[in-house]
């Protein structure tokens, strides 16, 4: 066991707490044969904690922007931060003590301008499944007199703007997501029986279905063995289905309240399903049985969803749920399919979830029984009602006005990371605020009919002003963590840190290089001609800090 005191760590002492041995062991049987024996090697549980202080000097009227650091596992989670004021003490992002920067709250506050002799505080943990935060660089990002920067980041700062189309500011910390947008829609009550819905059962005639044995339910009697998981072709696989035959698509929410009036059984599983369209006679031959995802109780203990992906299937999801009635929701956004319980219809627990790697595009709904093993007979399921509602997740975002504080600025997009690639922005800028509202947003072309990707750092087209905005678009499942301007009051500004920093993020593939960018920060020949590398980067910085 070692004690190693900040080696190759960034400062964090780490100490060994669980250690294994590999160990050999060999006999020679006889002149032919030799058997080798190997036991397991272990290590378990290599805990990193600790801090680090670490001086930084600012010139003289600085404005600190942005609290940065660079290195593997760093994550929300695994490293946070303290910036020492002028009076000596530690604070965070509210000016205290009692708060701490991260990598979704870098932000600065106003209090810090000025400073020139400061230092960062830096605490290092691990969290399960993260792995063990390695830091290689931590610096200050500011401004100073001839530059400016304006930055989102703080979830005050998101809050600030416009919510044009449904964006979610409260789903992390930080950071803007688009939110979940309903459709009209359709809800099956079964009071009468519905002209659109079908059943297929194989072995045939094995299992039935009713919408008058109980009525205003649907129910589902489904006999052993019923086992979707079984062999065959997607024809040819066991199956206990009832299902609308309207085929779907996109991405939609479905919802139902199941019970059992005789009591659960064991090795069952029935619920909600989404099955994978395919060309055929109905109500057998349009469902393709090896592409499915079904939610809901399992055996008399758990809820579980079973997926059928390419005709590999698993099943899997928690225990401890044994009542006889649930609330269903299975919501499927993209490839991804989540599974939802309540027992009121008003609170839900996500119970789990699975990424398809098969994309289902025409789609059926409706309802599934399963059985295997031990179930015995016939039991019936209950369903009072089947909600069908369309989802639509792209959301708009108009930032609050940046003021940058003098006119005729030339402006640069910058970002310190975690925004999606596939998010994209558009800017306008003026140098009055009632300007700025009829400005047209920008792209790269200087139209707008462009957009820029959220993770380029770039000279900004036709944007200049004192007073400047950014428009986000967000498809589904997208963030944007942080958007900054950086501007100068030079018609060509000259080469500085954040010109470094771009150029070492553009080199490790951190982000998007625009054409300006090309331009700008692809100072040197040989190797590197052509690209932003690490050689680019290290020369701004020896530029930058006239070495």
């Amino acid at each position: 066991t070692r004690d190693i005191k900040g080696q190759a760590t960034g400062g964090a002492d780490f100490t060994p707490i669980g250690v294994g041995f590999l160990g050999k062991s060999y006999q020679l049987a006889d002149q032919a044969t030799v058997d080798y024996d190997f036991n397991y090697l272990l290590v378990s549980n290599l805990a990193t904690t600790g801090q680090k202080d670490i001086p930084v000097t600012l010139p003289a009227e600085s404005h600190p922007d942005s609290l940065l650091a660079f290195g593997d596992a760093l994550t929300a989670s695994t490293v946070k931060g303290q910036v020492r004021n002028a009076e000596g003490t530690f604070i965070g992002p509210d000016g205290t003590s009692n708060t701490y920067f991260t990598l979704n709250e870098p932000k600065l506050p106003a209090t810090l301008d000025g400073i020139t002799d400061t230092a960062v505080r830096l605490f290092f943990s691990q969290a399960p499944g993260a792995g063990v935060p390695y830091l290689h660089a931590t610096g200050i990002q500011y401004a100073s007199s001839a530059n400016r920067i304006a930055r989102d980041s703080n979830k005050a700062d998101f809050t600030a703007g416009s919510v044009k189309i449904g964006i979610d500011t409260d789903t992390l910390p930080g950071a803007m997501m688009p939110k979940l947008a309903y459709g009209a829609s359709v809800t099956e009550n079964f009071t009468a029986t519905p002209s659109n819905w079908a059943f297929s059962n194989n072995p045939p005639g094995t299992s039935t279905f009713s919408y008058t044995d109980n009525p205003g339910f649907a129910r589902v009697n489904c006999t052993h063995p019923t086992d979707t998981w079984g062999g065959g072709t997607a024809l040819e696989k066991p199956r206990c289905i009832l299902y609308n035959t309207t085929p779907v698509t996109g991405d939609f929410e479905l919802e139902t309240y199941v019970e059992f009036p005789y009591g659960r059984d064991t090795d069952r599983n029935q619920g909600l399903t989404v099955i994978q369209a395919m060309t055929g006679t109905p109500p057998d031959g349009v469902l393709d049985m090896t592409n499915i995802i079904a939610f809901g109780p399992y055996r008399q203990d758990a809820i579980r969803m079973l997926r059928g992906d390419n005709n590999g299937f698993a099943d899997f999801g928690p225990g401890g749920y044994t009542d006889n009635a649930y609330f269903l929701r299975l919501r499927k956004i993209g490839n991804r399919f989540t599974g939802y319980v309540s027992t009121d219809g008003t609170n839900w627990t996500e119970a789990t979830s699975y990424t398809m790697a098969h994309t289902m595009t025409s789609m059926y709904i409706g309802y599934f029984a399963k059985t295997w093993g031990g179930a015995t007979g016939s039991q019936a399921i209950d369903y009072d009602y089947f909600k069908y509602s369309p989802i639509t997740m792209t959301g708009t975002f108009e930032s609050r006005i940046m003021d940058l504080g003098v006119s005729g600025l030339t402006l640069f997009a910058n970002t310190l990371g975690g925004n999606s690639a596939n998010a994209t922005l558009q800017f306008r800028a003026a140098d009055t605020t009632g300007a700025i509202v009829t400005a047209p947003w920008l792209g790269p072309d200087g139209t707008s009919a462009t957009t820029y990707p959220a993770t380029a750092s770039t000279m900004l087209t036709g944007v200049s002003g004192r007073y400047v905005q950014y428009k986000a678009i967000l498809p589904p499942n997208t963030t944007i963590n942080d958007v900054g301007i950086f501007a100068s009051s030079t018609a060509v500004a000259p080469l500085t840190a954040m010109d470094a920093l771009n150029a070492l993020q553009i080199a490790g593939g951190l982000k998007t290089a625009g054409a300006a960018d090309k331009a700008r920060l692809d100072v040197t020949a040989g190797a590197s001609a052509g690209v932003i590398g690490i050689e680019d980067a290290v020369s701004i910085m020896r530029e930058v800090n006239g070495l």
